[in-house]
């Protein structure tokens, strides 16, 4: 008796090849409407252009309630999008003076971001990376911090190599924002945005245009301009239907990415998001006075800029929305997969929670040397000091005659042990967070050598995030000083 097949095998074939057609079709699409643009950015050719078309929000991020205002389903806007030529291969500049969100930098500049067009099979997987620099806690700081390049695109050129007077924020595409297969094993060819950081409130604020004296004025629109690149990204750089996105930040940036990350997952439900916090784990601890230090720099930025805090479960209480600035009380709301990097001793952020003094770097540095390397610090059982790794991390050398306070010592290992204490049980908590702890003092490590040195059991924090990153649910790289 002859065999049956149901369906018969021409038409299991015929399905199986309708069944490729939508990828086919959704790949000829991008291919045809974004091939241009690709190429021309590839070619670094600069251009300007207004199109008006629909705002989109996504259905998700409204249903969770991550829009500041409320929205109709679609919202029609025009969007000038000025692109400078570059003389660096693949990168440009690009300004959004008119956005649909009227969001500006402290100074009234328009908002922009450095952009580097992925290639091959990275044309749709995108790397969002948000650049730090501290906060503004006053208006006159704010009208301060305008004149710089941490309130102004003023002073940012067109090619960002040529960024001389700056160099700790030349935007050199080093580590994880590197073209190279072996410093940046995954994104080396994906599509990538370097925000600018012009807001002073950790790209969060809300409050917009704010009067001072003399008849001046500063913009405090960080979560506007975070929405206002998203939005050209999606009209002028074909980021529509993303295959992957990673949402990185260093030092206040990455104390935003855990604010931002869902709700950039959110936005884009169909791709594979994941999240880097490079440094910005800031602890609400107390300081060398014994006081809490660093709460009241979050309770001066939340009074000012107001901030949008889509994640926080205290943004309802006016009396403790200054928690939303610290990941320790936010992070394990947060969905999205998180990775974080922050070294148990790092001194900048010492300097900023008030356990050390905040006017000489020179001093915390070789303060937090001394207490790394201190006796007494083996009798906190989590720390394995290894005189090889502060060595790696490029510490200042000892300047004779500095000697830390006790005071200091002592909230300097307060805060380690805290730090320890809140990385072990939000992991604990939540699985799909991944974490590189280092015994070290260095500040941020995504963007420079320190990426991929091997602190902790040979393994670098680009081999951990790389491991993490493959599978962060079932594949977690828990790695804790050494």
């Amino acid at each position: 008796m002859p065999t049956t097949h149901f369906p018969p095998p021409r038409l299991r074939a015929a399905r199986s090849r309708l069944a490729f057609l939508p990828l086919v079709v959704l790949n000829l699409l991008f291919a045809t409407r974004c091939g241009d643009a690709v190429a021309s950015a590839e070619a670094g050719v600069g251009r300007t252009r207004a199109t008006s078309e629909t705002v989109r929000v996504a259905a998700a991020a409204r249903a969770a309630g991550y829009e500041a205002t409320a929205t109709t389903a679609t919202a029609t806007a025009t969007t000038t999008t000025t692109t400078t030529t570059t003389t660096t291969p693949n990168t440009s500049l690009v300004l959004l003076p008119d956005n649909p969100y009227s969001a500006k930098c402290l100074d009234g500049s328009p908002p922009g971001y450095y952009f580097r067009a992925g290639t091959g099979e990275g044309q749709r997987k995108w790397h969002v990376f948000l650049a730090g620099g501290g906060w503004c806690l006053t208006g006159a700081d704010c009208q301060a911090r305008s004149k710089t390049y941490l309130g102004s695109t003023k002073m940012y050129p067109s090619d960002p190599s040529n960024y001389s007077d700056v160099t700790w924020m030349k935007p050199g595409y080093d580590a994880i924002l590197s073209t190279s297969p072996a410093a940046n094993p995954t994104g080396h060819n994906w599509n990538l945005v370097r925000l600018i950081y012009c807001d002073g409130g950790g790209y969060a604020g809300t409050k917009g245009r704010v009067k001072l004296s003399a008849g001046t004025s500063i913009y405090l629109d960080g979560w506007n301009i975070f929405r206002a690149v998203v939005q050209d990204l999606r009209q002028n750089r074909c980021m529509e239907a993303p295959s992957d996105i990673l949402l990185s930040g260093s030092s206040a940036g990455g104390q935003a990415v855990v604010n931002l990350c869902d709700w950039l997952a959110a936005s884009f439900p169909n791709a594979t998001t994941r999240c880097l916090v490079d440094s910005g784990f800031f602890m609400d601890a107390k300081d060398r006075l014994g006081k809490h230090g660093f709460r009241l720099t979050a309770q001066s930025i939340t009074a000012l800029h107001r901030p949008h805090n889509p994640n926080c479960t205290f943004a309802a209480s006016s009396a403790q929305q200054w928690k939303c600035f610290f990941p320790q009380y936010t992070l394990r709301s947060v969905a999205t997969p998180v990775f974080i990097f922050h070294t148990l001793f790092d001194y900048i952020a010492a300097m900023l929670g008030n356990q050390l003094p905040r006017d000489n770097t020179t001093y915390a540095a070789n303060c937090v040397r001394e207490v790394i390397n201190n006796q007494n610090a083996s009798a906190f059982e989590f720390i394995r000091l290894t005189k090889v790794s502060i060595a790696a991390a490029g510490t200042a050398a000892a300047v004779a005659g500095v000697s830390c306070k006790a005071s200091e010592k002592e909230a300097v290992l307060g805060v380690a042990s805290a730090l320890h204490n809140q990385i072990v049980a939000i992991v604990s908590d939540r699985p799909s967070i991944g974490a590189y702890i280092p015994t070290s003092s260095v500040h941020t490590a995504a963007t420079n050598r320190f990426w991929t040195t091997p602190w902790i059991n040979g393994t670098s924090v680009s081999g951990a995030f790389e491991s993490w990153s493959r599978n962060p649910p079932k594949d977690v790289a828990v790695l804790l000083h050494d």
